[in-house]
Order: C-alpha cells, then sequence, then structure tokens
C-alpha cells in the first residue's frame, strides 16, 4: 500500500499538507475536528520517507505555489520557483466543488 502527501482546502480558507496511508481516511479526521475538507491534490510514494521529504518540502512553499501545484499550473510552479517572493502572482482558481486529485 503506498504513502501519500496531500493538500486539504478547508471552507475558510486554510490550506493543510500532510502525508498518510489513508487520504480519505485522514481528511474524515479533519472533518471531526470541525472542518469541511477537501482534498485537493495528492501524490503517492512507495515510502513513507519519500512521502515525508515531499510533505517537508511542499511546507516550505509559498500558498499560490501550493495552489499552482494543485491546479495542474505546471508553468505557474517553474515560474515560481525561479522567483523569490512569488506572492505577487495571482493563485491559480480551483473551480469551485473540484477536488482535484482527490
Amino acid at each position: 500500500m503506498p504513502f501519500f502527501t496531500y493538500l486539504v482546502l478547508f471552507d475558510s480558507g486554510y490550506l493543510y499538507t500532510g502525508q498518510t496511508r489513508k487520504v480519505r481516511d485522514r481528511a474524515k479526521e479533519h472533518w471531526r475536528k470541525g472542518g469541511h475538507p477537501r482534498v485537493i491534490w495528492k501524490q503517492a510514494f512507495e515510502t513513507r520517507a519519500e512521502a515525508l521529504v515531499r510533505e517537508k518540502q511542499i511546507k516550505g512553499w509559498t500558498r499560490v505555489k501550493k495552489l499552482a501545484l494543485a491546479s495542474g499550473a505546471i508553468n505557474s510552479l517553474e515560474v515560481l520557483a525561479k522567483r523569490r517572493g512569488g506572492r505577487s502572482l495571482q493563485a491559480p482558481s480551483l473551480p469551485f466543488g473540484a477536488s482535484l486529485g482527490g
């Protein structure tokens, strides 16, 4: 069974990055804690160590860069990776009700 690194977007706008074996079960845990999570992106890895490395990498990113990853805006990721202070770019929008990668 693979391990996943994932992004969850809450109704409040809060963006959470985590890793787990069971994304759906983990999202339910977030929901039980009072949020309304929506998995907007996930990536599978063979080992927990690989998933943790990716989680740590993404946690260091700006919100704009995380949303670019979730929306599949690969060109935006490349631009943001080369820019310092990429916050000036507008965050890619996700279609209402979309659940990318989830």
